[in-house]
């Protein structure tokens, strides 16, 4: 048996609250990373360039309840999610985009996730998708009308007779249905772990895959799955053959479900810990923490062929530094773009051949990366009191734009769209807006 709890409740019209919203209907970043598959890239931005980055200007800023650790834009309006706050839940807030006017603000709950993942969350046309929390510390995956905040509906993955589980990785959307993975409890305090596809519009199961039978010998990794033509990709580790859905003795890679129904199309081993998942039509990016690699241990970038899961290429990033990086690869089709130890380095995609090196990019950690007309947006390496903002020229590596922004909190995925930077940053409260000197509306 599954929760699905459907909230109703009599809001203000989406017209009045959203009065205040520019009429931006090309503006559009509707979930973090982009899009489904997670690629970070904005093909539709025509505004910002490698010509007129460096003139970019704050052009307003909000103070939230907590830094941002997940945010979408969609026809004029942000949705982001936030740290726990002091009432002990999070907040998912609606801003008008042009001017950071606060439309709404609700309570989540507390998700139990941690703040430092690779977080995201969706919209679609008239709802808002975020973890939520639950009773007794339980969690799930709410849907929000975009017009005045209200929930619509809430997913918690259950037992009938053990109880209520928690998130595992953050709502991807696509086509109609809400993808994310889930911890389930059950007998002699063991965890089951699903992945769960779930129809947008009503929180009704569309199908439910139970990936990890016993959580002692099986986990899903935590990070966001992918989503792309046909498939889901999960990241996913188990020790032993001898449970459902392992392929191999100590298998650590991806596995890549049907949409339609869930069932395993192919598995890839990589001897990793998959930190982060990009896919484009034809190719899957794969962030790797290689530690059963024999002599090739650390950060990897690997490329595998995405209806087949082949191996095209494996490439080291772990330079001379230390530490891990946890970030979701980036592509614009025309290269993909990781941060390794060492810096930021931009490779062919069909090949995994280095184009250009950026060694101003080389922060630790998870580090979000967003790229639009010819530029790639990323964090800079820790610099006196806290990590700079830095935009490349995406062809050749050329530093364009670096803020003196210093403070920052969680280094998310920035969002580019209509000639506007969004990123989040408690220099300026927790989010700041920037824009050429005469850019917005």
């Amino acid at each position: 048996m599954r929760l699905t709890c459907v909230l109703s409740g009599v809001g203000l019209l989406a017209a009045l609250l959203l009065s205040g919203a520019a009429d931006a209907a090309s503006q559009n970043w509707a979930q973090s990373y982009f899009g489904a598959g997670h690629t970070g890239h904005n093909p539709n931005e025509r505004t910002l360039s490698s010509s007129n980055v460096a003139q970019l200007q704050l052009k307003w800023d909000q103070s939230l309840t907590g830094a941002v650790v997940a945010y979408a834009l969609d026809k004029g309006v942000i949705y982001a999610q936030t740290q726990v706050a002091a009432d002990k839940q999070r907040h998912l807030v609606a801003l008008n985009a042009d001017t950071g006017a606060a439309l709404w603000d609700v309570g989540t709950g507390n998700d139990q996730r941690s703040d430092s993942d690779n977080r995201t969350i969706a919209s679609n046309s008239k709802l808002v998708f975020a973890p939520c929390g639950g009773p007794s510390n339980s969690s799930g995956i709410c849907a929000y009308r975009k017009g005045d905040g209200q929930q619509a509906w809430q997913y918690i993955d259950t037992d009938a007779q053990y109880g209520m589980g928690t998130v595992i990785s953050t709502p991807v959307y696509s086509g109609g249905t809400v993808y994310f993975a889930s911890n389930r409890p059950s007998f002699s305090g063991t965890i089951l772990q699903d992945m769960v596809a779930l129809n947008a519009a009503s929180g009704a199961v569309r199908w439910l895959n139970n990936l990890v039978p016993y959580a002692s010998h099986a986990i899903i990794d935590d990070n966001p799955v992918a989503v792309g033509d046909g498939l889901v990709y999960v990241g996913y580790k188990c020790d032993t053959d001898k449970i459902a859905n392992c392929p191999q003795n100590a298998f650590f890679g991806v596995v890549a479900l049907s949409t339609a129904g869930g069932t395993p199309a192919w598995y890839h081993y990589f001897g990793s810990t998959v930190m982060g998942l990009s896919v484009t039509k034809s190719t899957l990016f794969a962030n790797v923490n290689c530690f059963h690699c024999g002599d090739a241990t650390g950060i990897h970038q690997a490329a595998l062929d995405a209806s087949t899961g082949a191996q095209l290429w494996d490439v080291q990033l772990n330079g001379t530094g230390g530490g891990v990086s946890a970030e979701i690869p980036v592509t614009d089709g025309k290269l993909v773009y990781a941060n390794g130890f060492d810096g930021l380095h931009a490779m062919i995609p069909a090949t995994g051949t280095q184009k250009w090196f950026g060694d101003a990019g080389a922060a630790y950690g998870n580090t979000g990366m967003s790229v639009a007309n010819g530029v790639i947006y990323t964090w800079g390496a820790q610099d006196g009191g806290g990590y700079p903002f830095i935009a490349y020229n995406a062809r050749n590596g050329h530093l364009l734009w670096s803020t003196q922004l210093q403070i920052v909190t969680l280094r998310t995925a920035p969002i580019v769209a209509d000639g506007f930077l969004y990123i989040d940053n408690a220099y300026c409260g927790n989010i700041c807006a920037f824009a050429l000197p005469q850019g917005g509306r």
